[in-house]
C-alpha cells in the first residue's frame, strides 16, 4: 500500500523512473497482493513515459 502510494507520488511529480520502480517491486515482491495487477498497468505506463 505504501509502495503504491509513493509510486503515484513519484508519477505526479513527474519522477517516472522511481514511480515505474516502486510499481515493478509491488508486481514482483507481492504478486498476490490486491495492488498487483493495478501496479503492473501502472508500471507499464511509467515505464512508457520515462522514455
Amino acid at each position: 500500500m505504501y509502495l503504491m502510494k509513493a509510486g503515484i507520488l513519484h508519477q505526479q511529480g513527474g519522477d517516472w523512473k522511481s514511480a515505474a520502480k516502486a510499481f515493478r517491486k509491488i508486481a514482483t515482491d507481492f504478486p498476490t497482493s490486491a495492488d498487483a495487477n493495478l501496479a503492473k498497468k501502472y508500471a507499464a505506463r511509467a515505464e512508457a513515459m520515462a522514455g
